[in-house]
């Protein structure tokens, strides 16, 4: 093992992603970076094709290594007099020479797009002025209000911490030819211009970006036509080993498995459909919107039939004891089973709850749109618009509002149809106000808030007293019980 020549200290990643300082290493076999966050970096000298000494401010200088198959790599926060140090140290040690390169300082927004491998290079009047990494994008797509625009979105990083800086999102205006030919073409031969120039371009991006049905590959298995609520649509979901992409009639999205957080198989009230939901953080977007939550709805009795691509031996042996080549029976439990293997994430049900109409949800109101609130056996989650996963741990109290409304005590004719159920959390000042409850569901909700340990409190902040709680002889401790989870 070689030993650490030259350390640099107080050293940034460059390009998408920046903002962590770290340590900088370099040997006679390669460089590595590593943040203090754990973020880290390891590029082999066999990798390495040419390198370039980039000014990127007064006192600033970035090293740029130019790596095989198109990629590179970036790093931040040198001082000019390191130069010759890297420039000996590339030389002696890994056969490249160390050239220095001049940035377009000019500051204007238009410029042309050339592609270096996976890399898409923004240049004006010759000069570089920034590279984008087409490798993490997320999805690009043509934005429906705009025919001459390209959207990209990049995938963020779930090992940042919250003061690290990220590239999100980036479009791109691509003009027609010239504007004397605008003038001279009708509005629809423009039109079909503007549409023509912009789809080139998305697809070459997607082309690079591996995000496109074209370039995909063989993936394990493909869920063709899943009716997914939010975001609304359906897509065809394409599984490998390490992420998933999404195919819409729109958007297309790639989402790696590390930023799977839940997986959720909640049964509908109507107990004709089945809601699986994949929890994400970060979550994706769709221009300033951003999707926390996949929500997939089968029909109960659906079945299908998928064949799975386990035919390396690798794949196999990972997944021989959680997936089979073909796979029959109801498609919910299918596609619970395959997430569950391949985000290696446990998969949520509905616990001990039981309404008064022996479901397993109860029937609200949030932000003026109907849903149902599922009471977890370690969480409250209400779908589906907007959907809100709320964790116990993360309740300071909970209010039960209107119980008695309309000059009647609980269960009298005068109480109110409805009431809210008011949460309260730990960490924000705005509660989560669940409206228009039916009024029958308040003694099974209150037990079992209860049975949970939840704080509830009076309209008026008092704590309900211990010997009010006793009076439901609801004994049983259920504190430390975790949600239940999905068996195929």
């Amino acid at each position: 093992m070689s030993s650490v020549l030259h350390t640099f200290p107080g050293i940034s990643l460059g390009g998408r992603v920046g903002g962590s300082k770290g340590s900088l290493k370099i040997n006679e076999v390669g460089i590595g970076w590593q943040s203090e966050s754990g973020l880290s970096r390891r590029v082999a000298k066999d990798d390495i094709m040419n390198t370039s000494w980039v000014r990127i401010g007064p006192r600033n200088y970035e090293l740029k290594l130019h790596l095989r198959g198109g990629g590179s790599m970036k790093f931040q926060g040198f001082r000019d007099a390191d130069f010759e140090l890297f420039q000996k140290h590339l030389k002696d040690n890994f056969g490249v020479t160390l050239e220095r390169n001049e940035l377009s300082t000019k500051g204007q927004s238009w410029g042309n797009v050339n592609y270096q491998g996976n890399n898409l290079l923004f240049n004006v009047d010759g000069k570089e002025a920034f590279e984008l990494p087409l490798t993490e994008v997320a999805q690009s797509a043509i934005p429906p209000t705009s025919r001459n625009e390209v959207l990209i979105e990049f995938t963020q990083d779930s090992t940042l911490d919250e003061n690290d800086e990220s590239l999100v999102e980036i479009r791109f205006f691509i003009p027609t030819t010239s504007d004397k030919k605008a003038e001279d073409n009708s509005d629809e031969d423009n039109e079909e211009e503007k549409a023509s120039l912009a789809e080139q371009f998305l697809k070459n991006i997607l082309d690079r970006a591996d995000v496109s049905t074209s370039t995909a590959g063989k993936g394990i298995v493909t869920l063709s036509e899943v009716p997914i609520l939010n975001p609304r649509g359906r897509y065809d979901i394409e599984m490998f080993p390490t992420f998933m992409k999404l195919h819409g009639k729109t958007y297309d999205y790639k989402i790696n498995y590390d930023t799977v957080s839940r997986l959720f198989l909640l049964t509908k009230p109507d107990q004709r459909h089945v809601l699986f939901i994949v929890s994400l953080d970060p979550p994706i977007r769709q221009g300033a919107t951003k999707y926390n939550h996949l929500i997939m709805q089968f029909p109960k009795e659906e079945e299908s039939t998928y064949t799975l691509n386990l035919d390396d031996a690798a794949t196999d042996a990972k997944y021989k004891d959680k997936l089979q080549p073909e796979m029959k029976g109801e498609t919910y439990k299918i596609v619970t089973q395959v997430f569950k293997a391949l985000t290696d994430r446990k998969v949520t049900v509905t616990g001990s709850f039981h309404s008064h109409g022996k479901l397993s949800a109860v029937k609200c109101s949030l932000k003026a749109n109907e849903g149902y609130l599922y009471p977890l056996e370690r969480s409250f989650f209400f779908v589906h618009k907007p959907p809100t996963y709320v964790r116990f741990e993360d309740i300071e109290s909970i209010e039960f509002a209107r119980v008695q409304q309309g000059g009647g005590s609980s269960g009298t004719a005068g109480a109110s149809r409805t009431f809210d159920l008011i949460v309260s959390m730990k960490n924000t000042t705005a509660p989560i106000l669940f409206a228009s409850i039916p009024r029958q569901e308040y003694s099974n909700l209150f037990n079992f808030m209860v049975e949970k340990g939840l704080k509830i409190v009076t309209p008026e902040g008092e704590e309900v007293t211990k010997a009010a709680l006793n009076q439901l002889d609801n004994e049983e401790d259920e504190d430390s019980a975790e949600d239940e989870d999905f068996v195929g």
